[in-house]
């Protein structure tokens, strides 16, 4: 009765490749010309009779060559890929450090300063810049295709800012969950991967060694995810456009190009309609973003209250994975607390200060942050005082011990240093404590906002700084060879922290390892004592000091129990001492996650690794700075 044509429809799908690569900013602008040039050939190239495109990847040597893009990486090593085929994305362009110009004028020109690090709304506010990590912002350049996999900023415990500058985003994100939950959103999202390192909680979007990389979700990932309460928002951020993203949130990028999706993802309909709405036809658009880590205050005492919770729960759990955190929320809450109890005005002050154009009418006064944090103010100043007269009190044992018979002081030697590290003299105390370097555990990078325990080995012979915090020190973590030296792995008390030395031997030890170590007097290869002796150390405020500012906070607000933060701040502590706790196996069942109260929709609603260093002197950073790009 009729004839019908078949319409063969294509679909252009990209995966990640598992390697990142470093080049000089100069390549990569050089491939990006290649690259459209590429792309317009083809265009013209595979133009039907109607005028309408069909790209189609080239085949002969003449067209290949020409879409050949070759570089040398940092190695010397030369790289050379398809520019037209193969999308490269240059991640982390460091703003701060690279492109000052750029960032004084995005500086100037962004209306929301206040949602920056150490902005009025962030919790960093009150720490001074060198105190801070470096959160950003940083610039990222990509063609479209390329995406970022499904992940949390800072494992967990920061807030993000994503400015897009030109081309289109497309996002997927989730609700803030807890920790099982998120694990079986990501069960959902995507499914088994067993050649798979790639750990979406606690390690890196991009990275080599991952081995397989996750797809984009499909449309029958997003209905699980909406049938389990985790009310996953799935839309595009035009240029222009700012997205929040809370801390905690897993979310996902990719960059809109012009390709059709297949029917099943779940962009495909958005990014058809959005195509066609916008009239962006064929050609690829490119796509600069300019994005930053933070940490979100909170308006409201509630929703304060519910952040400052949020991230010490997100620290304990990178605590528990091995992970150092982003955030520094304890010392945040030290600097706040101190800042906003003096009750000082601009207009009492004798500085000529001026009103800043951050200044929100919706910021939180200072009665309002006061109650938000004291909960969490409280639960971390009673840990402080717990630990630290247990500590005194093991070092007036050993200071008892030492006066009737030296001898018996052996190992596990603990001294107080009488006042904190800012009230020494800068001039000729070397250790900053107003930076950020050295102000993690060594052991198990747990933030060291006030009190921390030094080794006085590794001060004294190696000239390195170890610093532990309370907890790790309890549980004598420190009674291991940890390796120091970037090259010697040897186990020698002048090379390594050697925690873990046994005997009794002095002079002409038959271990044949060393001499006698001048500090302690015992064997340096397999005696020395030096390593399991530490200095407890204050950075800013005294013990009595740290008591009395809470007590300043709690004349200010009153009473204010909060006692179902506190029944999830104490359980913390359980966290903390369940350290080789194992993580629910994949097939465990996870239940219904229950809809949000309307107040904590409003404050998780969208408003649209350092390594530590060991050396105690601060060292100049190179200027050479390395530009990563993932493929």
């Amino acid at each position: 009765n009729g004839t019908s044509e078949v319409v063969k429809i294509s679909y252009e799908t990209h995966e990640e490749m598992d390697v990142c690569l470093s080049m000089k900013v100069s390549d990569y602008t050089r491939y990006l010309e290649i690259r459209r040039i590429a792309l317009e050939a083809r265009t013209i190239e595979n133009q039907d009779s109607n005028g309408s495109t069909v790209p189609q990847p080239s085949k002969s040597e003449e067209k290949v060559s020409r879409e050949v893009f070759t570089f040398t990486d940092d190695s010397g090593k030369e790289h050379s890929i398809n520019a037209a085929d193969v999308c490269l994305y240059m991640i982390d362009l460091d703003m701060v450090k690279l492109l000052p110009e750029l960032i004084s004028d995005f500086s100037s020109s962004f209306k929301l300063s206040g949602c920056m690090p150490g902005g009025t709304h962030c919790m960093m506010n009150a720490v001074n810049a060198s105190g801070r990590p470096f959160m950003g912002p940083n610039m990222y350049i990509t063609p479209p295709t390329s995406f970022t996999q499904m992940h949390q900023d800072g494992h967990g415990t920061v807030d993000s800012g994503h400015q897009c500058l030109s081309g289109y985003n497309e996002v997927v994100m989730l609700r803030r969950l807890p920790e099982a939950h998120k694990e079986q959103a990501l069960r959902l999202l995507s499914g088994k991967m067993p050649n798979s390192a790639y750990d979406a909680l606690y390690g890196l979007p991009h990275g080599d060694g991952l081995g397989d990389k996750p797809a984009w979700p499909d449309c029958n990932a997003i209905a699980k995810c909406k049938e389990m309460g985790y009310y996953p928002s799935v839309f595009i951020l035009k240029p222009g456009q700012l997205v929040h993203i809370n801390k905690g949130r897993l979310h996902a990028f990719r960059k809109l190009g012009p390709e059709l999706l297949p029917p099943s993802d779940c962009h495909a309909k958005l990014r058809s309609s959005f195509i066609e709405e916008e009239g962006l036809g064929n050609a690829e658009h490119l796509c600069i973003s300019v994005a930053w880590d933070w940490m979100y205050k909170g308006v409201t005492s509630t929703g304060i209250n519910k952040e400052v919770v949020a991230t010490l729960e997100g620290t304990v759990l990178n605590r528990i994975n091995g992970t150092q955190s982003l955030a520094i929320p304890e010392l945040s809450l030290l600097q706040m607390a101190q800042k906003l109890v003096t009750g000082s005005k601009p207009e009492n002050s004798f500085l000529p200060l001026k009103k800043t154009r951050d200044t929100c009418s919706f910021a939180p006064n200072r009665e309002t942050t006061l109650r938000g944090i004291l909960p969490s103010l409280r639960y971390l100043i009673d840990q402080h005082v717990e630990t630290t007269l247990a500590a005194r009190d093991k070092a007036q044992n050993t200071s008892d011990k030492e006066t009737k018979n030296r001898t018996l002081i052996k190992r596990h030697q603990l001294s107080i240093e009488p006042k904190p590290n800012s009230w020494e003299n800068p001039d000729v105390f070397e250790l900053d404590p107003y930076g950020n370097g050295d102000f993690f555990c060594k052991l198990c990078a747990k933030e060291l906002s006030n009190v921390y325990l030094h080794c006085d080995g590794c001060e004294k012979i190696l000239n390195k700084d170890f610093n532990i915090c309370l907890s790790c020190h309890k549980e004598q973590r420190y009674c291991h060879m940890i390796q120091m030296h970037p090259l010697n792995p040897k186990r020698h008390c002048t090379i390594n922290h050697t925690g873990n030395m046994k005997y009794n031997r002095q002079a002409r030890c038959v271990c044949k390892n060393g001499p006698v170590c001048k500090n302690c007097g015992w064997c340096q290869g397999c005696s020395c004592r030096c390593h399991t002796w530490f200095t407890l150390n204050h950075r800013f405020l005294t013990l009595e000091e740290e008591e009395k500012l809470l007590e300043t906070v709690e004349k200010v607000v009153g009473n204010h129990p909060a006692i179902e933060t506190m029944r999830r701040l104490v359980s913390l502590s359980d966290m903390e001492g369940a350290l080789d706790q194992k993580k629910p196996d994949n097939g465990e069942a996870v239940e219904k996650e229950s809809d949000n109260t309307e107040q904590e929709k409003k404050e998780e609603g969208v408003e649209k690794k350092n390594e530590t260093p060991t050396r105690r002197k601060r060292t100049r950073s190179s200027s050479n700075a390395e530009t990563k790009f993932s493929i």
